[in-house]
């Protein structure tokens, strides 16, 4: 087992609650119509918080993806050949929270109060690091990002993008090892992207690295910590969130659809669930293959599921 029974729990309990806000942000966000024939449902998206989306569809929204990803990949790889680049992380850190948070609570507030609550939220994150700070805003920020990019998507292209991701993480972790690099050096910064806990051996939730004997005096104590990457988080969504929309298309309501497509939820949580059930501890795994195994798994249940309906 990677983790304690209790560490596993909250993380797996994290990640719903991601997957769930995301799915429910976009859901509200749809506004399905009848196009002019009269015949076909189009849903359409309100714009961002942040400004237009990409006028992108199919393989461009692809190809925008996996370049997006190398570019960011190379320039994190660069700053930590830095010296200063810690400092240069910390300022990207903080405007691409701030632009996470801010689509995110856009489909909710007035552009403008979702733009200053998403700027506190991302310098408390920063200049007041915690398990709360860190996690709470987690769950917000990857459904940001699901609001931006699903609607450049669909089912097809959402499997795609799961496939090549997996393939990718497969080899940054196993063969290149660079994606190890970039967690460990976000994480030495306290400015990790996913998901993190760090506990005691006695798997108890722990943000300090000293505790006080029964004689009063001081001793070390070692510190572990419990992550789960950001892009495990937000392509699942991705993809659940291309189902939602292609059940709101097919003439489901917005309630239906939500609910069909946790269905989705409920396969790539098990498959999450498996992976640090049958990882091995101080031991690194690429996600992504076993998450897209799930997905695809909970997309041939809901299938069948649509076939009784």
């Amino acid at each position: 087992m990677k983790h304690k029974p209790p560490i596993i729990t909250l993380l797996l309990i994290f990640f719903v609650i991601a997957q769930l806000i995301g799915l429910a942000l976009i859901d509200y966000d749809a506004t399905p119509t009848i196009s002019e024939d009269n015949v076909t449902m189009v849903v359409e998206f309100s714009e961002t918080a942040a400004g237009p989306r990409p006028e992108l569809s199919g393989v461009e929204t692809l190809i925008y993806l996996v370049v997006g990803i190398g570019i960011a990949t190379l320039i994190l790889l660069g700053l930590i050949k830095l010296k200063f680049g810690g400092k240069l992380w910390k300022v990207w850190y903080f405007l691409a929270v701030t632009t996470a948070l801010t689509i995110a609570f856009g489909v909710l507030i007035p552009h403008f109060l979702a733009f200053i609550l998403g700027a506190i939220l991302a310098l408390f994150k920063i200049l007041k690091h915690n398990f709360y700070t860190h996690n709470i805003t987690e769950l917000f920020m990857y459904a940001g990002l699901a609001v931006m990019l699903v609607p450049l998507l669909d089912v097809f292209w959402a499997i795609i993008l799961l496939l090549a991701i997996s393939l990718y993480d497969a080899y940054a972790v196993w063969k290149s090892k660079h994606m190890v690099k970039l967690a460990q050096f976000t994480t030495k910064q306290n400015l990790f992207a996913g998901l993190a806990i760090t506990y005691t051996e006695d798997g108890k939730k722990n943000t300090t690295k000293k505790s006080t004997s029964k004689k009063g005096a001081q001793k070390k104590v070692k510190m572990k910590q419990a992550i789960l990457g950001g892009g495990d988080i937000v392509f699942p969504l991705l993809f659940s969130g291309a189902v939602l929309i292609n059940l709101l298309q097919s003439g489901f309501t917005k309630l239906a659809a939500f609910g069909l497509s946790a269905i989705i939820v409920a396969g790539v949580t098990t498959s999450l669930a498996l992976l640090f059930i049958k990882g091995k501890k101080e031991k690194f795994y690429p996600a992504m293959p076993f998450l897209t195994v799930g997905c695809l798994v909970g997309y041939g249940v809901l299938q069948l599921v649509l076939l009784l309906v």
